[in-house]
């Protein structure tokens, strides 16, 4: 008997996904069979990176199994050629450290699991010969694009594999920073750095996939890899590169509505990041709609017992829904947090107590009207509370209302 997925951990989105609540929703502890999972690949990733491509550092592929392989696992390259897994986790390394601001964790469990990986992209960086740093081949998870008649999946370079490097490169130079460190993985970040390839729009109007300006095999394909940079990285913000996130759009438009169950939870935080209520509470709507329990075919959807149907049943998106419907009532980055950012209309009167912002600061929200009524923060340190184009610098000693 064979069961689905092999029992297999896929580590190009799902796995990934179901840890997205975590933090925000106040679950610090259920983050850390994962971190001891990414310790665990980051030893046998190692073998992998000398014995597939001849550097140091470590890396992983799109499946892990209870041994923790992380070679290829073999089949189409359009699944099995990728070999961004222990980059993108390094995410989920360095957000636990921005929730925690444990600095012990941070010097002796991320630091040296994010340089492993760093050290991996840093050794296959090559000049695209534009001047621009590229990782070369790569591949887009699960997607191919046309060339005449026929599809492939490998390419110069994909968009998705450079926004992990560069978000990686990122929080590993921020990491640096906390520490006080300096050493020859950070000076060859921060001249890596301003060399990678940057975004780029396509005849389409979205943010490019690939590296030449391909058409995909099929435009509403469930997986939106090229837009890791607007969620769950933060290259790509509303206030910051708003020409960007009008491209990250227009991505999202061209995709389409519909996707399997996982790849709806990823599009509700994708709308929640763009600040758009109306498609946030689209996409819920549509990750809610009834699935019958023998239902084999179309796609996402929710059984009858509340679990997301891809179908079959996926537990990645129930999570990332989770994540999504927080990321609409509250958002944080660095000391900023964002409260309502996304309050759908229907939504008009409601609270929600216990989120967590970076920084470990617990908020509590109430709001009626489609109104914030009450704001309660409970943390320490200074930050940045927007709500409704209204910024206020508030100093936490403890709890405290904040009034807008």
């Amino acid at each position: 008997m064979c069961s689905p997925w092999r029992s297999d951990y896929t580590v190009n989105i799902n796995t990934e996904m179901n840890y997205w609540p975590t933090m925000m929703c106040s679950l610090p502890e259920m983050n850390m069979p994962l971190i001891r999972f990414i310790g665990e690949i980051a030893e046998s990733g190692k073998e992998t990176a000398k014995q597939f491509y001849g550097v140091n550092g470590t890396c992983c592929h799109h499946n892990v199994d209870l041994w923790r392989i992380t070679t290829p696992s073999g089949g189409n390259p359009v699944w099995s050629f990728w070999s961004m897994a222990g980059a993108w986790f390094c995410r989920h390394l360095y957000e636990y450290y921005e929730y925690t601001l444990d600095k012990n964790y941070l010097k002796e469990t991320a630091v040296p699991i994010m340089e492993e990986n760093a050290r991996f992209c840093l050794s296959l960086l090559i000049d695209d010969g534009n001047g621009y740093l590229i990782f070369c081949p790569s591949t887009s998870p699960e997607n191919e694009y046309k060339v005449g008649l026929a599809n492939t999946s490998v390419s110069k370079t994909t968009y998705m594999t450079m926004e992990i490097i560069t978000d990686l490169f990122r929080n590993l130079q921020s990491a640096y920073d906390v520490l006080g460190i300096e050493n020859d993985i950070s000076r060859e970040i921060g001249e890596a750095l301003p060399r990678l390839l940057p975004f780029k729009q396509g005849k389409d109007g979205g943010l490019m996939e690939w590296y030449y300006d391909e058409k995909g095999f099929d435009k509403h394909h469930r997986h939106v890899s090229h837009l890791y940079a607007l969620h769950p990285a933060n290259l790509i913000d509303v206030d910051r590169t708003p020409e960007l996130a009008s491209y990250a759009r227009k991505t999202l438009e061209n995709r389409g509505d519909g996707g399997t169950g996982w790849s709806l939870g990823w599009k509700i935080n994708f709308w929640a990041r763009l600040r758009d209520k109306n498609k946030v509470i689209k996409l819920i709507n549509n990750q809610l709609r009834y699935i019958p329990v023998k239902y084999k075919r179309g796609r996402g959807g929710t059984f009858p017992n509340m679990f997301d149907a891809h179908p079959p049943f996926q537990i990645d998106g129930n999570f990332g829904a989770t994540a999504g419907i927080a990321q609409a009532l509250m958002q944080s980055f660095g000391n900023r947090i964002l409260i309502l950012p996304a309050l759908p209309d229907e939504w008009a009167d409601g609270h929600i107590h216990g989120l967590t912002a970076k920084g470990g600061v617990k908020v509590d929200i109430d709001w009626a009207d489609g109104k914030l009524t009450k704001l309660t923060l409970d943390g320490k340190g200074e930050f940045e509370v927007v709500y409704n184009g209204k910024t206020q610098l508030v100093a936490l000693d403890g709890k405290k209302d904040v009034d807008f």
